[in-house]
């Protein structure tokens, strides 16, 4: 109720790098802790791409693609919310239709 919205989109959208970060983290973790059974099971050697120079810069792209497009509907549209009319009670979101009784 106390912050605008820049605030507002500001804080969800690093929220949502913050989730997005810490999944890859998560992901490249697995995949690292894998690859030795993977190339095993598939009788093959995968090389080690993480030490390609352009490997960095696509993954810091994705990671921020990501974010922006996992935090954009929560920072532009809930944030558009008025919290006075919400908690009045006042606030309709779109046109409410009511379902007919069976």
């Amino acid at each position: 109720m106390g912050s605008v919205r820049r605030q507002l989109v500001n804080q969800f959208m690093s929220e949502s790098m913050l989730v997005v970060i810490i999944a890859f983290l998560m992901t490249m973790t697995i995949v690292a802790l894998c690859m030795p059974w993977f190339n095993e099971m598939a009788t093959k050697k995968n090389d080690d791409s993480l030490e390609r120079f352009l490997l960095p810069f696509g993954i810091l792209g994705f990671v921020i693609i990501t974010s922006v497009v996992a935090g954009s509907y929560p920072a532009l549209y809930l944030s558009s919310f008025d919290p006075v009319k919400i908690l009045k009670g006042t606030f309709k979101a779109g046109v409410s239709q009511e379902s007919p009784e069976r």
